[in-house]
């Protein structure tokens, strides 16, 4: 289902108590999570996933783009096609936030740039 990355320098932990009472507000949680590579999602007593758990994740349309140069990042058409319409999240794989060497396009239309 996912695709397959070289490698995940950073990840979320999130844990879910699993009764019919509780509900998991994802949008309120997982808002301001832009840089995350992986989400793991813990459900302690649960043998399946639920409902609104496995809604959120088939939502998600995923690419994977390889040697996509930060020049055609930024160039105009790509803005007004995609990041003016608040519709595209873009994050380097293969790269430690901590550290720089990333690119990331968050939905709000920001570019953030870490280097070194």
């Amino acid at each position: 289902m996912w695709p397959d990355f070289p490698s995940l320098y950073w990840d979320v932990d999130v844990c879910v108590s699993h009764s019919p009472s509780t509900t998991w507000d994802s949008e309120k949680s997982l808002g301001s999570l832009n840089f995350a590579h992986a989400l793991q999602v813990c459900i302690p007593n649960a043998y399946r996933l639920p409902d609104y758990v496995r809604n959120l994740f088939l939502a998600q349309q995923y690419q994977v783009v390889r040697s996509l140069s930060l020049k055609e990042l930024v160039a105009w058409d790509f803005l007004v096609a995609f990041v003016k319409r608040g519709s595209l999240f873009g994050l380097s794989v293969n790269t430690d936030l901590s550290t720089g060497q990333c690119v990331a396009v968050t939905p709000d239309g920001k570019l953030h740039l870490t280097s070194q």
